[in-house]
């Protein structure tokens, strides 16, 4: 398996009444199987890169673990897109069937075992600086959108970044939504990053799957250029989470937690 992002394929172009036969850039998919205490525990589809902050993430975003902890040791396979994992026993995994193989599409589906968990603690990090400049936003969620350079090389992948409030320190591209933001998670979780003082940026709509998710990193607010659902608005009340949507250009909503960005 190639670990490459991006694959070259042929194309034939319509362009002003004329057909042109050229090369065209598409994000590579790949199916990477999640093997844990040697039994195969799902399979994604996603992007082959960053597989370690992919598994790890998936695992603790799902509440298999609880602590990057009980990761005892994490290996991949890129040739064979296999991750093993192997883990201390915990209440979630006595839960766990020894066999419990299943297909995830690498996005949030209902009823899948997509790891978009809203089964989480609340959040309770509390944003301790003076609260977020408007203006600021902006400009972090338009440094985010140009930093997207998978997206923009091949139209066919969502992001998620993290930002200490003065820049974007981490981005993560996949074709699917959850992979992207499970990497983030991942990194922050192999890497030690306390997110609890960190603004989540995603390319995608704000579903209560990816609260879920933001309320594991303990991000005390999350951005996207799109809408929310009610479910999600709901969640983000009742997990004391900020909900910004449609950040486009030089404008914004704020669904919850107003307290954290500057609105007189």
């Amino acid at each position: 398996m190639s670990n490459k992002p991006v694959a070259a394929v042929d194309v034939l172009r319509f362009r002003d009444c004329k057909w042109l036969s050229e090369k065209d850039e598409v994000a590579a998919e790949a199916e990477i199987t999640v093997v844990l205490n040697g039994h195969e525990l799902v399979k994604l589809t996603a992007t082959p890169r960053h597989l370690s902050e992919l598994a790890a993430g998936y695992l603790y975003c799902s509440g298999m673990i609880d602590s990057i902890k009980r990761v005892e040791s994490l290996k991949v396979d890129e040739t064979q897109g296999r991750v093993y994992v192997v883990a201390s026993k915990s209440d979630s995994l006595n839960e766990c069937p020894c066999s419990y193989l299943n297909e995830h599409p690498g996005d949030c589906l209902a009823g899948s075992s997509s790891g978009c968990s809203t089964d989480c603690p609340e959040t309770t990090a509390l944003w301790d600086v003076d609260p977020l400049d408007p203006n600021d936003l902006i400009r972090l969620m338009n440094e985010f959108e140009k930093s997207c350079h998978l997206f923009h090389e091949t139209g066919g992948s969502h992001a998620v970044a993290i930002s200490d409030g003065k820049g974007i320190i981490l981005l993560r591209e996949d074709i699917g939504r959850c992979n992207a933001i499970d990497k983030v998670v991942g990194y922050c979780l192999l890497n030690h990053v306390n997110a609890s003082d960190k603004i989540l940026f995603i390319s995608a709509r704000a579903s209560s799957e990816i609260i879920g998710k933001a309320c594991r990193l303990r991000t005390p607010i999350l951005v996207s250029p799109s809408a929310p659902t009610d479910k999600a608005v709901k969640l983000a009340h009742e997990r004391e989470l900020t909900l910004v949507g449609f950040a486009r250009s030089n404008r914004f909503n704020v669904y919850s937690g107003f307290s954290r960005i500057r609105h007189y």
